[in-house]
């Protein structure tokens, strides 16, 4: 009886832990061109693959033509975590950030650095397959604060 507890038990646990692990290709869904519109501004954001285990992204936000912000991204697994770094001038006066991703599966990704100011978590959900909801949130001076950038891939 022992035997078949315990095999039924290691069963369970391998089933719950390949549950939260994600491969590589997992994140493909991401790669390409967006574009979308948030509160006046249009929101560019492109991401490429460059080798088996990172992606590399550019955003960029603009008013009229004018660039209003940006930031180069990578999402890297290394030991099967997956990890969102941005570097922007104009934030954390130039240093990158780093979130490491909570929770993965085929059209998500959570993102989380709890100890960062805002925002504390970065997701990116498809929607469709040429759609991307990517939203920031987390705790902004005192209050919870959310912003959706809904964005349409780009041929």
């Amino acid at each position: 009886m022992k035997k078949i507890s315990s095999f039924a038990l290691l069963t369970v646990l391998l089933v719950a832990c390949k549950g939260n692990y994600a491969e590589v290709d997992d994140m493909d869904w991401i790669s390409g061109n967006w574009k979308g519109i948030v509160q006046g501004n249009e929101v560019f954001e492109s991401w490429t693959r460059t080798n088996d285990s990172t992606w590399t992204g550019t955003s960029r936000f603009e008013k009229d033509g004018e660039l209003l912000f940006s930031e180069k991204m990578t999402i890297t697994k290394r030991k099967d975590i997956f990890s969102f770094t941005s570097v922007s001038n104009e934030q954390n006066d130039g240093n990158a950030v780093q979130f490491i991703a909570s929770e993965i599966d085929p059209e998500q990704v959570i993102f989380e650095n709890l100890a960062h100011d805002f925002p504390q978590q970065i997701v990116y959900k498809k929607t469709a397959a040429d759609s991307l909801l990517v939203y920031i949130d987390g705790n902004l001076n005192g209050q919870a604060n959310r912003i959706d950038f809904p964005l349409k891939k780009v041929k």
